[in-house]
């Protein structure tokens, strides 16, 4: 593992190696390790035994990924003559976990952008409210990406957060995570209006700070007074504070992008067009995610049966209706 790991380097992304680093080096190798198991010997029952014991600690598409690493490394080890044959070919592994993503609705977002105007996190909500954009994506914004005289914005960098051998490091690259997560979209008036604002502060604070305010940044957009980049990590932990704070209800990050998908589909955006705009590498993806939420289509199939059972038909809600109370 360690080897195929290391033969790969050079060909995957920072933040990749990362993720297969601390699988190998924390989890698969410690376990066979510990149970002296030479990689010559190693049965399916082995790898099947591994997945069984993971069940306990870890999520089942955690322990896809596993098997995943394993695999390619046995591939690796067969064309280079280590084993004679990839026992993880035959292993039963473990079924994907179904995965129902968690939003906001239309009044929650709402209520969500209001609170939080005026902080440091209010520029993160907003682009997630608005684009479905990853943290990555919010904090790899430029200012060559903002074209105002053409109304556009350019999702084109992002910034990683990786530890490798140890030590963190921060990635800026000049790409998103696929091809497809390339992409330009609209821009809202009142985003191109923040962001206006958002410029104005920036020159202000370094006329405040002077000397003392870091320029290494200066081509972003989201930094802190004194210059320095937002941090990808320090979003996921203030967002998760910001609703402990204000009592809203309890979501990842993450979720703004599922909530703006699923608003996207709740509008009667077609699915290729929410593909597009999240920057998914396949329609299979979000149809994955979303094809259950158009919530309109459904009241046309129930009205069929209503009609045909000779009962009331349902009349579809506004987005702004809140549920009836029920009754005590």
């Amino acid at each position: 593992m360690k080897n195929w790991l290391e033969y790969l380097r050079p060909s995957i992304e920072l933040t990749t190696y990362a993720g297969y680093h601390r699988a190998i080096y924390s989890v698969i190798v410690p376990y066979f390790d510990a149970l002296g198991t030479y990689v010559e010997d190693l049965t399916t029952q082995d790898l099947e035994t591994f997945y069984r014991n993971a069940k306990g600690t870890r999520k089942p598409n955690t322990i896809i990924k596993y098997h995943a690493n394993i695999r390619k490394a046995l591939q690796w080890a067969l064309r280079n003559g280590i084993v004679d044959r990839n026992v993880a070919l035959a292993v039963n592994k473990p079924k994907k976990e179904p995965y129902t993503a968690k939003y906001y609705n239309l009044q929650e977002m709402k209520e969500l952008l209001e609170k939080v105007h005026g902080t440091q996190l209010e520029f993160a909500v907003l682009m997630a409210c608005h684009y479905g954009l990853r943290r990555e994506e919010i904090v790899g914004l430029r200012w060559d990406a903002v074209d105002a005289q053409y109304g556009k914005l350019q999702i084109k960098h992002i910034v990683t957060q990786a530890v490798v051998d140890g030590k963190y490091q921060e990635v800026s690259e000049d790409r998103a995570k696929t091809q497809k997560s390339l992409r330009s979209l609209p821009l809202f008036p009142s985003v191109l209006e923040f962001m206006g604002n958002m410029l104005k502060k920036q020159d202000e604070y370094k006329k405040i700070y002077g000397k003392r305010y870091d320029a290494r940044f200066s081509d972003y957009l989201y930094l802190w007074p004194n210059g320095e980049r937002v941090k990808p990590d320090w979003i996921t932990h203030a967002f998760h504070d910001f609703l402990e704070e204000t009592g809203l209800p309890d979501i990842r990050f993450h979720d703004l992008r599922h909530s703006c998908a699923t608003l996207l589909r709740q509008e009667g955006v077609p699915m290729e067009d929410i593909q597009k705009w999240l920057g998914h590498s396949t329609i299979v993806t979000t149809e994955g995610l979303y094809a259950h939420y158009n919530s309109n289509q459904s009241i046309v199939s129930a009205n069929k049966l209503a009609s045909a059972l000779g009962e009331d038909k349902i009349e579809p809600k506004k987005p702004e209706e809140k549920e009836p109370p029920v009754a005590k």
